[in-house]
């Protein structure tokens, strides 16, 4: 099998393949065929093996790419796409064969993008209307067949294969649908600055982590990015692997979700003068149409936290207590309703901070878990206190410049004001707090 030479466009049966490899090889003298070989990918096809082909300059060990508006079945070819009309549009479906090991021992991600400038969207089973099936083809190999709902017009999908496991997954997150939300203090409460006026703010639709990071997500991450231009990733601390990570600075949190992008095959939000950014402390550009992990903005933070409630103290109600959520129980607030007082019971004999396992209590309305206290959670924006009387009434992103970073839901070290949902603090970007930690987002691209 030979390759074609760069930028070179072949055509089978209506199916276009760019390839841009060069100069041509055969597979057996490809740098890529031990891998595809542990991989147990099945290749057949002239140029169907790629390195890189969209020029992202992402690393992949291997990647197809296919382009054009597929009509034809290339039963002969795997990968294959075809499509087929949809109401309102058409679905693509992909299929590809792997050795049935090869499902657990790699990250297999699909993505598709109506345009090689455009970035390119993760297709993942359940959400946006995709489905995946996989069927047996014999005792050691199966076939996957991924169909995505896409508008009419030329589509391009690829196979990207990373080879280590990843323990960040899409399915850890929800979809918090677009809408409008009453957001800040409806209570007025007396000697908390920055909570007023509450405000209508409207927000696209957009993903955000069903718990807080874990100490193992972190290092997980943090482990690939020392080895990918990720040098000064900080360590941070955790009581355990699924307790959440603390101490870390703003912008460890940052290129940590570059990191993750990167390693998933999405792509990073965070840049610095067009690079990506990781390492050093400037701040950095956001781009939140690029698809990979970032942190929430205060605003996507407080809608979350509200879990679809309007007008009330904390996710679930207007009163809290140790069976809801960890934090410092007192008689100050009359809407501490706790049967116990100080730290919670339960986690008070660990180390400090009192940290529980993330997911420990129940979930709001939209699924996501600890929400008040355990471990407060940095967002993406600047902090003013004023900002409420000028902020933009759909997706605000913060001030251009503040006191410090927006660190929102109150901690283990909290008592029941800090734990409120409109409960608004800061911390410098270089801060290292104990009672710091973060959850990730991502924003739903079309």
């Amino acid at each position: 099998m030979k390759f074609a030479p760069p930028m070179h466009c072949s055509t089978f049966f209506g199916l276009a393949i760019i390839a841009i490899i060069s100069p041509p090889k055969v597979l057996a003298e490809s740098p890529y065929e031990t891998f595809v070989s542990s991989a147990g990918l099945t290749l057949s096809g002239d140029g169907a093996l790629q390195a890189d082909p969209d020029r992202d300059g992402i690393p992949n060990l291997l990647e197809f790419l296919f382009g054009g508006n597929p009509t034809v079945v290339n039963s002969h070819l795997l990968p294959t796409l075809t499509s087929t009309p949809s109401p309102g549009g058409q679905n693509l479906v992909f299929r590809y064969q792997r050795n049935t090991a090869a499902s657990t021992a790699v990250t297999q991600v699909v993505e598709h993008t109506a345009n090689l400038s455009l970035p390119w969207t993760a297709a993942i089973p359940g959400q946006a209307g995709v489905s995946l099936t996989v069927s047996d083809v014999d005792a050691t190999s199966e076939e996957v067949t991924v169909t995505i709902p896409v508008a009419e017009g030329q589509r391009f999908v690829r196979l990207r294969v990373i080879e280590a496991p990843v323990l960040v997954d899409f399915a850890d997150f929800v979809l918090i649908p677009e809408g409008s939300f009453e957001m800040g203090d409806p209570f007025e409460q007396q000697g908390v600055i920055g909570e007023l006026p509450v405000h209508t703010v409207t927000l696209s639709a957009y993903y955000m982590a069903k718990t807080e990071c874990t100490k193992e997500q972190w290092d997980d991450v943090r482990t690939w990015g020392l080895t990918n231009g990720y040098s000064d990733l900080y360590s941070g601390s955790g009581n355990g692997p699924s307790h959440p990570v603390h101490t870390l600075s703003w912008y460890d949190t940052v290129k940590w979700c570059n990191a993750a992008s990167e390693k998933t095959g999405l792509n990073p939000v965070y840049r610095v003068e067009e690079a990506v950014y990781r390492t050093g402390e400037s701040r950095p550009l956001i781009d939140y149409l690029a698809n990979g992990y970032r942190l929430p903005t205060e605003a996507e933070w407080e809608k979350a936290a509200r879990g679809g409630l309007s007008g009330k103290r904390f996710p679930w109600g207007d009163t809290i207590s140790h069976s809801q959520a960890n934090y410092i129980s007192d008689e100050s607030y009359d809407y501490d309703v706790s049967t116990t007082r100080g730290s919670h019971p339960t986690y008070v004999t660990g180390q400090f901070p009192h940290t529980s396992p993330v997911g420990s209590f129940a979930a709001n309305g939209y699924g996501l878990f600890d929400m008040t206290g355990n471990i407060g959670e940095r967002c993406g924006d600047w902090y003013s206190s004023t900002y409420y009387s000028s902020s933009p009434g759909t997706d605000p992103t913060g001030p251009v410049t503040g006191t410090g970073g927006v660190v929102r839901g109150g901690s283990s070290f909290s008592r029941a004001i800090a734990c409120r949902v409109s409960y608004r603090h800061f911390f410098g970007d270089f801060s290292l707090r104990s009672f710091i930690g973060f959850r990730a987002a991502r924003s739903q691209l079309p």
